[in-house]
């Protein structure tokens, strides 16, 4: 992904002025609070796009619990902090 620690920061930034949480991972949203945000996309879209968010902070690599290649993340990133804009 390019840029990669830039989209972190600006992903984590926005994360935290939307859903007013930092619980996690110094500065990270919980689950609860990400899952409540009002994106105008579907819960499973939601909840795709929170996988993408785990893969991109490090909680997990892309072939151990969630499938998703370097494309597809990057993609749902890009478009997650546009809706968060």
């Amino acid at each position: 992904m390019k840029n990669r620690n830039a989209k972190r920061r600006e992903l984590q930034r926005l994360l935290l002025t939307k859903t007013k949480c930092g619980i996690q991972h110094t500065g990270w949203p919980c689950n609860t609070c990400f899952h409540s945000m009002n994106l105008s996309v579907s819960r499973d879209r939601l909840h795709e796009l929170w996988e993408s968010t785990l893969l991109l902070r490090g909680d997990y690599k892309n072939e151990e619990h969630i499938s998703q290649d370097d494309l597809t993340l990057s993609k749902n990133i890009d478009q997650l902090i546009e809706l968060l804009k």
